[in-house]
């Protein structure tokens, strides 16, 4: 069962302000799930046959032992209860040409990557921004602009399969220069 609202506004504050607005908001589980097939890390001494959807006790040896197990009721996988983004864009035209400030902000709430709500994705803040120079003929720009500024760590994606769990992180903080030519 999965229902939510979304919704975004764009306002021209000023000739020279851009404002940007989106947020969703997103209920999702499974409703009647009785059996579906999860992996849950493998460990020295692995839970009783009454209840094998439960860690085991003792170090992890690597790998996932796999079971059915019943999860209604959970989180539906990758659906975040909330996501938010904002931004904007000041222009400041002058004689030598314009200069545009850029900045934008996301976050995204915890999500799980996997039916039984074990391999948790926590929540994340995504902060991006841009300061950047066009000239008075539009022929040149130099922009100097980062991603992940605050460096968070996340993942990409996450495959959970009986032999391992494989995670794909995200970029961390990236920084770099543009340079823009039109013929």
């Amino acid at each position: 069962k999965i229902y939510g609202v979304e919704g975004d506004a764009t306002i021209r504050a000023s000739d020279n302000l851009n404002l940007r607005v989106g947020v969703s908001w997103l209920h999702g589980e499974y409703e009647d799930f009785g059996a579906s097939l999860v992996y849950i890390p493998q460990t020295t001494t692995n839970p009783p046959a009454a209840t094998p959807c439960i860690d085991g006790t003792g170090a992890r040896v690597g790998g996932n032992r796999s079971t059915f197990c019943d999860v209604t009721g959970n989180d539906i996988i990758r659906t975040p209860f909330l996501t938010v983004n904002f931004g904007g864009d000041y222009t400041i035209p002058t004689s030598y040409g314009d200069f545009v400030v850029t900045g934008n902000a996301y976050y995204k709430g915890k999500s799980y990557w996997d039916t039984l709500n074990y391999f948790e994705e926590p929540a994340v803040w995504l902060v991006n921004g841009e300061v950047a120079w066009t000239s008075p003929d539009e022929r040149f720009g130099i922009a100097l602009w980062g991603e992940n500024l605050l460096d968070e760590e996340y993942s990409l994606t996450m495959v959970v399969s009986p032999t391992a769990t494989n995670q794909v992180l995200a970029k961390p903080r990236t920084v770099g220069i543009e340079l823009k030519y039109k013929w």
